[in-house]
């Protein structure tokens, strides 16, 4: 059965009109990637990519997705799909790759 007192004392959600566009739409350009989990590290490197006008999404805890690039920021991994690991690693070699317009937006 539904405890309805766990509703009513949960804290109110971005997402909770509903159609979740409106709040969705309120978030800042950072907030629809960050993570509670987020270390400030993470959060830091997702700042730097966005503010480089790049769209990123969030596709795991663990991955960003900017156009046909990869980027793992807990080890540095970048790929280029399909699949192609790329030599450098890091957010300063992916900021390299960025600036390089190799991304294309699938």
């Amino acid at each position: 059965m539904l405890n309805i007192g766990l509703l009513l004392d949960r804290k109110p959600h971005p997402c909770d009109d509903p159609a979740g566009v409106i709040a969705m739409k309120n978030l800042s350009r950072y907030e629809r990637l960050f993570r509670p989990t987020d270390t400030e590290d993470l959060r830091a490197q997702i700042r730097a990519i966005v503010d480089r006008s790049h769209h990123v999404d969030r596709l795991t805890d663990f991955q960003l997705k900017i156009g046909n690039v990869n980027y793992y920021p807990g080890k540095g991994t970048i790929t280029i799909d399909p699949h192609h690991r790329h030599p450098k690693k890091g957010l300063d070699a992916l900021l390299e790759i960025l600036e390089q317009g190799i991304t294309k937006t699938l």
